[in-house]
This record gives structure tokens, C-alpha cells and sequence, in this order.
């Protein structure tokens, strides 16, 4: 089962390179697939998750939280910015299914996967002689354009 990582700038820890970038992780397992993304203080509107050509992503921004006006310095360690975070989906992936779920600042996304098809024995024939080739007739244009109005003719 291939899967890619997320894209984790600086391996998803925080801020990366003064940026917003949410802790992520995934859990893979037989039935589903679920992530779940530390946003706290990220609003509901401003998250977005889509699927696209077998990838989904997480897109969203977090506005920045200051003490308030006229307080003089201020020393700033909580990150905020706007952020998109991109999984390859395996193939058996059901995307029309996924569920979202924000709470207590925790996006948790589950992706449920389909049932794979068990696997069947090909039955493997005897190869025929080099004399004995199939008869095929052949048409011409016209043959082929009787056919499709009247039907094939039933032979003997």
C-alpha cells in the first residue's frame, strides 16, 4: 500500500520558517485512513478540505492573535498565517465518502476505503496446434453496415 507523506515543511513542528504550519497525523488501517490536525484558533470558515485527482488537501489560516492596541511591545511565539498541507490518496480510497469534524481545535478527517476484490485463479487452457487457426470471415464496409441494420445471419 503506497502512501505518501504529508508536505511537511520542517516536519510539521509549528512555525517553519515563520509560517503556520499545523501539526499533522495520519493512521492508516484495513477499513480507513483518518488524520487529524492540531488548528486551535482556527475558525471553521476559514478551513477547507478538497480532493482532487486522487490528493487531498488541507488548506486554512490562522489570524494573528495580539494582545490589542496601544499595549506597547509586543513578543509574539504563537504562529499564524495561512497553510496547505497535501496527502496522496492510495487508490483504493473511497473519496466520496470522507468525513470532517473540527473540535476543540482538532481537525479530524476520515477517509474510508473501499473493499478490495478478493483475488480469483485465472484458468490457464491448452495452447492450440499451429495448424489449427480460428475461421474468421471477413466483411467489407458494406457487409459491416448490413449487419448493423438487419442483425447477424444465423448460420445452419
Amino acid at each position: 500500500m503506497a502512501l505518501t507523506s504529508w508536505d511537511t515543511p520542517a516536519g510539521g513542528r509549528g512555525a517553519a520558517g515563520g509560517r503556520y504550519v499545523p501539526a499533522a497525523d495520519v493512521a492508516i488501517g484495513e477499513r480507513d485512513i483518518v488524520a487529524a490536525f492540531d488548528v486551535p484558533g482556527v475558525d471553521p470558515g476559514d478551513l477547507a478540505v478538497e480532493v482532487h485527482e486522487g490528493f487531498l488537501t488541507v488548506r486554512g489560516s490562522r489570524r494573528p492573535a495580539w494582545p490589542g492596541e496601544g499595549s506597547g511591545r509586543a513578543h509574539r511565539e504563537r504562529p499564524a498565517g495561512t497553510f496547505e498541507r497535501t496527502l496522496r490518496l492510495p487508490a483504493d480510497a473511497d473519496v466520496d465518502a470522507i468525513t470532517a469534524a473540527l473540535d476543540k481545535g482538532v481537525l479530524s478527517l476520515i477517509v474510508p476505503r473501499l473493499a478490495r476484490p478478493a483475488a480469483h485463479r485465472v484458468p490457464i487452457g491448452e495452447a492450440q496446434p499451429a495448424g489449427a487457426e480460428k475461421k474468421t470471415r471477413r466483411l467489407s464496409l458494406d457487409g459491416i453496415a448490413a449487419e448493423l441494420v438487419r442483425g447477424p445471419r444465423r448460420r445452419g
